[in-house]
Parts: structure tokens; C-alpha cells; sequence
């Protein structure tokens, strides 16, 4: 067999292969076994034509179909020959055949591009973020506070912050009440409507008060007939309510599951401290990857940044490259760097996303690798190790 292969780009492959006559000649004499055994050619019973006549008649399509059958097992024998590993399925052309002498044909596939990763000791990263603050523990534990509010009728007038719940009816452009346009029971929040007029129009009203107000009405309004319009609302003010914060005291972080106000502010600080150290990691992780790509600039096939396109929902086809420089970069470094996955790896990986789905991990095990995923979870794993390699070999900032 002889074989020769020109790269057009660095992913895609254009195999040409030339071969002896033999196997597609040897498949064409088995076809004719089959179709003299079943052909119907006038003048004949089923299965007694003679075989020239066999041959003169199916001819055409016993060569094609011997061709469709050989084709896939030569291009097969010629990429396991020249190490070449396609990660889309051929598209097959220029194919010739000559009885007696040869069989060529053309095949053109994706690769992952061959090159070794350079340059990824010493990354510059992002260092860890500084300790929370007692002020950002504050801001948590008033924002617990705030979420933990209650809403208490008042008969004073509305302020900014008290919710006021009214019953509104909507009018046309004319002033006449439209159909079906009456809600009941509205709660608005006063200083957070987003639209001026509103909040204006029933800062210090009260419980019983009838106001009316233009109100313009978002495009995106289920109501067509109001949608991006400006039109009068009359409201009545059925009760104005508002905030009651609770203390802060062992009561509360009792409500929130701690002992004491104390270890609730100690949880707090905890968690605060977490959330930095995976935005750190975070940050280093896209910035590793990023100066990975700048120093081994390469483009990646097509067919993995259509991939990711559809696999993570992507309108943005810079992202969807980047997501797929970023897979083939990792992969490399795996082998680059001789990590291992162990077994037990996985299944520490697979235990965690049967408890994500709610399912058992032995039956999750079984089906990721009866469907071939398993080796999504291995590939994860790897580019996982390879990222802990990066930062802990990297240059903080």
C-alpha cells in the first residue's frame, strides 16, 4: 500500500491512498456469489441465471457496492500505517478503481494539530486574594439580615423601601378603562420600580388613596396591547407595609442554624474566605490558559469549535476556539507531563456527579462506559491535574 498525505492546515489531513486491485477484486467475486444465488433475470428461475449474465448485469452496482465495503477497511490499514488518529469521519473522493491493477482513492479528515506545548513552567498568575474583611463580614451578615426581613401593615405614609400593594386599573389612550386591564393585589416596592413617575406617584400616599399616573410599560410585556406604550394607571392604595429588620442577635443566628451571633459571624468569614479562594483559582486558572495560548499560537479544527458551540450553548465562536485551544492544550500536557488517572480518581469523580444527578454511582459507572463517556470523565480529570501543575508551577503576580 502505498500512502502519502498533504496537511492544507494544521488539523486537517488529506490521505492518498493507492493500493492493489485485490481486496475490492476478492469482495466483487463474493457479491456475485450473493447476487447469482438470489438474482431474477427474465427467462431464468431465481438463482439459475448464468453467471456471465449475472456479471454483465449487475456489473455496475456489485463494483460500487464491493467498493463501499473495501474503501473504509483500506483507509483504516492506512491511518493505523501512518499513526494518524481522525477525530471526524472521512470524506471520501477521487476513487479509482482498475480491475487487475489498482485501487486509489483520496481522504480527508480532521486531526488535533501535532505540535509539543512549550513554555508552560512559570506562568504569570494572579496571587491569592486578601483575607476577608471584618467590614465585608458586616455587609454579609446585613445582607442575611435584609433577606431575613418581614413586612409589617403601617398607617403612616409611604417612604422609600416600604412595599405599597394597590389595585390598578388600565386605561387607554382615551382615558377609558380596557378590558380585562384591573390587577389586584400588586405589591410594589417604593424605590425600586424603576420608573420615576411611579415611585414619585405614591411616595406618601396611604392606605384608602386613589392615584392616577402615566406608566410606561416595557416592549417585552405579555400584554401586546400595552407593550412600549405610556398609558394612564389608575391605583388604589390598599395597604402601605414596611420593612421590619430583625436584631442581630443569638436569636437570629439561631434562625439561621448557628449557636451564637458570634459563630454565625465565624461561619461567615469562613465561607467569605472560600469564595475568595475559588475566584482565585478561578482567575489563575483562565489566566493560565490564557498565556498558555499565547505562547503556543496554533488553530484548533473546526469541528471541536463547532462542538463546543453546541455543547455550551455559545452565540461566540472566539469563546467556543478558545474552549477548544484550551482542551487540546490540556490533553497534550497530560501525556507531556506523564499524570496518571487512577482508578480510584474516578471513581471519587463519578460518586460526585451521581449525587449531583441523584442517581447510583455503580449504575452511572456502568452506563458511562457501556456509552463510551468514561473517557469524558478521564479526559477531565487530566486537564483538572494538568491546571493544579500550571498554578503550582507559575509565577504569582
Amino acid at each position: 500500500m502505498e500512502v502519502s498525505l498533504e496537511r492544507p492546515e494544521s488539523w486537517k489531513v488529506a490521505l492518498m491512498v493507492r493500493s492493489d486491485s485485490g481486496p475490492v477484486e476478492a469482495e466483487i467475486e463474493r457479491l456475485f456469489g450473493v447476487y447469482a444465488s438470489a438474482a431474477e433475470v427474465p427467462g431464468f428461475r431465481k438463482g439459475k441465471a448464468p453467471k456471465d449474465l449475472v456479471r454483465a448485469r449487475y456489473r455496475k452496482a456489485v463494483e460500487s457496492e464491493a467498493l463501499e465495503k473495501t474503501i473504509p477497511k483500506v483507509y483504516k490499514e492506512a491511518i493505523e500505517q501512518e499513526g494518524l488518529d481522525p477525530i471526524t469521519q472521512a470524506e471520501i473522493d477521487n476513487v479509482s478503481f482498475e480491475p487487475g491493477k489498482r485501487l486509489s482513492f483520496r481522504a480527508v479528515f480532521e486531526v488535533i494539530p501535532d505540535f509539543k506545548v512549550r513554555d508552560y513552567e512559570g506562568l504569570p498568575v494572579p496571587g491569592a486574594e486578601a483575607p476577608p474583611a471584618d467590614e465585608q463580614t458586616s455587609e454579609r451578615l446585613e445582607l442575611l439580615r435584609r433577606m431575613s426581613a418581614s413586612l409589617a401593615p403601617v398607617s403612616r405614609e409611604a417612604r422609600t423601601g416600604d412595599q405599597v400593594v394597590v389595585d390598578y386599573t388600565i386605561m387607554d389612550a382615551d382615558g377609558r378603562e380596557m378590558p380585562d386591564g384591573r390587577v389586584s393585589n400588586y405589591s410594589l416596592p417604593l424605590g425600586e420600580i424603576g420608573q420615576r413617575e411611579l415611585d414619585e406617584g405614591l411616595l406618601g400616599s396611604r392606605a384608602g388613596d386613589v392615584k392616577e399616573m402615566m406608566v410606561i410599560f416595557p416592549p417585552e410585556a405579555k400584554d401586546k396591547r400595552v407593550a412600549g406604550k405610556k398609558l394612564p394607571v389608575r391605583m388604589k392604595v390598599k395597604e402601605v407595609k414596611e420593612t421590619v429588620l430583625p436584631e442581630l442577635n443569638d436569636e437570629f443566628a439561631k434562625d439561621l442554624g448557628t449557636d451564637s451571633l458570634e459563630s454565625l459571624q465565624a461561619r461567615i468569614g469562613r465561607e467569605l474566605a472560600e469564595e475568595a479562594e475559588r475566584r482565585t483559582r478561578a482567575t489563575q486558572e483562565k489566566e493560565a490558559v490564557d498565556r498558555l495560548i499565547e505562547r503556543n499560537p496554533f488553530d484548533p479544527p473546526v469541528s471541536m469549535v463547532d462542538d463546543y458551540l453546541e455543547e455550551l450553548r455559545l452565540d461566540n465562536r472566539e469563546l467556543a476556539t478558545w474552549f477548544a485551544r484550551r482542551a487540546i492544550l490540556l490533553d497534550k500536557l497530560v501525556g507531556e507531563l506523564n499524570l496518571d488517572i487512577l482508578d480510584k480518581e474516578i471513581d471519587e469523580r463519578v460518586k460526585r456527579i451521581a449525587e449531583e444527578l441523584k442517581t447510583d454511582p455503580e449504575k452511572l459507572k456502568d452506563n458511562l462506559k457501556l456509552t463510551g463517556r468514561i473517557e469524558q470523565v478521564k479526559r477531565s480529570i487530566g486537564r483538572q491535574k494538568v491546571l493544579e501543575y500550571l498554578i503550582e508551577h507559575a509565577t504569582k503576580k
